[in-house]
């Protein structure tokens, strides 16, 4: 009895999932297309068209459109004489500055040179001091 009650439940499931088929099959009596050398050029030539549809509707969306725009009003900057005076004070000072800065750091530049000369100076005396001093005890010893 179990026997054959399993039997109908797997026999109504087959028949439900052929009747229940998730891949869509084409009708043998439709007019789709075939895949034959004879059907072949219609299939391609159908797709052309297609594309230069879609062509089309590109262009239509870059198409340039004519569009008015107003123009920025313009106008020329005005100095005012007190405007030039600041201008000018300003930029005299930024040159004293300038030069001032320059002058100081080349005089400072001119007195490190000067010490580092004289510190090479006092080693190189101080070298030849203790050469002397090294030749004096070799002499004495002898």
């Amino acid at each position: 009895d179990d026997d054959q009650e399993y039997d109908d439940e797997y026999a109504e499931e087959t028949r439900d999932e052929e009747i229940f088929d998730p891949i869509p099959q084409t009708p043998k009596s439709s007019d789709d297309e075939g895949n034959g050398e004879e059907d072949l050029g219609l299939n391609v030539g159908g797709e052309e068209g297609h594309i230069e549809e879609e062509e089309e509707e590109e262009d239509e969306l870059y198409r340039d459109t004519p569009t008015l725009v107003a123009p920025l009003p313009m106008t020329a900057p005005t100095m005012t004489p007190s405007t030039i005076a600041t201008i000018t004070t300003t930029s005299q000072t930024v040159n004293e500055q300038l030069e001032a800065e320059v002058l100081t750091r080349s005089s400072h530049s001119s007195r490190t040179s000067y010490a580092v000369v004289v510190d090479l100076s006092e080693m190189e005396l101080k070298k030849i001091l203790i050469e002397k001093m090294e030749g004096n005890k070799s002499i004495q010893r002898s």
